[in-house]
């Protein structure tokens, strides 16, 4: 009968807390848990993250105040296009470039009109550091969670039909989680460590953060009353906050239905993250560095040889006596056979080096139709009130465009494409299509044009 053991492991200052779950006929039961030191080690000592048992897999939580999180409206899309639209989003709001960053994105809801998804970005040095401690094992994380989604399930667990709101008093922090019939709608990290849990003042300002909050809920119509209104749940953890916190929030928000609630947040989102990995495998946000998949199944792929090398050296000394002559055989046959294929293995690669090089040059010298240069002609043609979601330009290959506008501006979007059309580096338009939908109340149209750039493959 095969198992399946992932972990889920949830860092907090020099500790981590860790989490089995076990999978086995569909039966999902715990497989243990525990702390380790979570430092990188000291040049020559082990690793402390060492002790972290075995399993097939790992999800490393990252906290969601350390990352740039938003959660959007987008029309339905294919994973590939909607990938390129949340980085074209992430692009217009973070402060970083988008080549430092890592990007991960989870649809939380899919509707007819579109769909809803979390986006969150952090720098790559950033989760780097992170996983120090663990990398240096020589064990890469499968995912790197956010422990936001890992505790979804435990705030909806106890939370009422319709809007709710959740104030995590964790990490020397507080952020505000708001849920619609268990469905994430908002999230903000109100205060940081650096504001001080314990101070006289915290109380006042974390009142004052969420009334703030919510009275631009109100103020932004369609559900926002209802949310703004949504009874509040206060968790923390032991040491309970300063006394002082809920009277501060019930003279702010008056009338509000407020309920305290202990819990051990490190314990409940390493259980949650690893529940994710058996629920969400292959999905869901992941903010791992894309080359530490590559890292894991080499390892891993070692580890299997060495078994399999292991148990084959055993099977050859039993038949060592009986085989001793033919093995000499073989092993010159094969001693001539690599000597001959080392001997031609390095001009062939210099050759395929070369080659390679002169395809590269010759397709990217010419930047006249670069990526940059297609961008500053589409913005040109661009008509006021069309919003552009998304661009992917292949060089000498494709050029895709998707985006939104009003209904009243049909005409501008033909001119659009009319434009596109007569441009110079476009060859011909090989696809056009114009969707009317209903978003949040409002007819919108959904373009998409696909192109054949000039001087490109037919």
């Amino acid at each position: 009968m095969r198992i399946e053991r992932v972990i889920g492991l949830a860092p907090r200052g020099d500790r981590a807390v860790w989490s089995a779950l076990c999978r086995a006929k569909g039966a999902v039961n715990p497989g243990g848990g525990g702390q380790l030191p979570w430092a990188s080690p000291a040049e020559g000592e082990a690793a402390p993250a060492a002790a972290l048992p075995r399993a097939q897999r790992v999800s490393l939580v990252f906290p969601a105040a350390r990352a740039l999180v938003r959660i959007l409206d987008f029309p339905a899309a294919p994973p590939d296009e909607l990938r390129e639209m949340a980085r074209l989003q992430v692009d217009k709001i973070s402060p970083f470039p988008s080549e430092d960053l890592l990007l991960a994105h989870e649809t939380l809801e899919t509707r007819e009109d579109g769909m809803r998804v979390l986006l969150a970005a952090t720098p790559r040095e950033t989760i780097e550091t992170w996983a120090a401690p663990l990398t240096a094992t020589g064990r890469f994380p499968d995912r790197v969670d956010l422990d936001l989604l890992a505790l979804r399930p435990t705030l909806a667990s106890d939370a009422p039909a319709g809007w709710s709101a959740h104030i995590l008093l964790a990490n020397g922090g507080a952020q505000l989680v708001l849920l619609e019939d268990g469905r994430l709608r908002l999230y903000r990290a109100l205060l940081g460590p650096e504001d001080g849990l314990s101070s006289p003042a915290f109380a006042e300002e974390l009142a004052m953060e969420i009334a703030q909050t919510h009275t631009a809920l109100e103020a932004g119509g369609g559900n926002g009353a209802a949310a703004a209104a949504a009874p509040l749940t206060l968790w923390h953890e032991d040491p309970a906050p300063p006394p002082e916190v809920a009277p501060a929030l019930r003279a702010r928000l008056p009338g509000r239905e407020l309920t305290a609630r202990e819990f051990n947040l490190s314990t409940v989102i390493a259980e949650g993250a690893a529940r994710r990995l058996l629920d969400t495998a292959g999905g869901g946000a992941d903010l791992a560095p894309p080359e530490w998949g590559a890292t894991g199944r080499t390892t891993a792929l070692r580890r299997k040889l060495l078994r399999a090398t292991a148990a084959a050296l055993l099977l050859w000394a039993a038949a060592a006596g009986a085989l001793l002559l033919a093995g000499a055989i073989q092993r010159a046959a094969f001693a001539r056979a690599q000597a001959t294929l080392a001997a031609r293995q390095k001009p062939a690669d210099e050759l395929r080096r070369l080659r390679a090089r002169a395809t590269e040059l010759r397709a990217f010298g010419d930047t006249s139709r670069s990526a940059l240069e297609y961008l500053r002609e589409v913005s040109e043609k661009l008509p006021p009130g069309l919003d552009l979601l998304l661009f992917t330009y292949q060089k000498n290959q494709s050029l895709l465009l998707r985006g939104t506008a009003p209904e009243a501006q049909a005409q501008q979007v033909y001119d659009f494409f009319e434009s596109l059309q007569k441009s110079p580096l476009v060859a011909k338009l090989t696809e056009q299509q114009v969707n009317a939908l209903t978003r949040q109340g409002r007819r919108m149209l959904d373009f998409k044009v696909t192109a054949e750039p000039a001087g490109g493959t037919p």
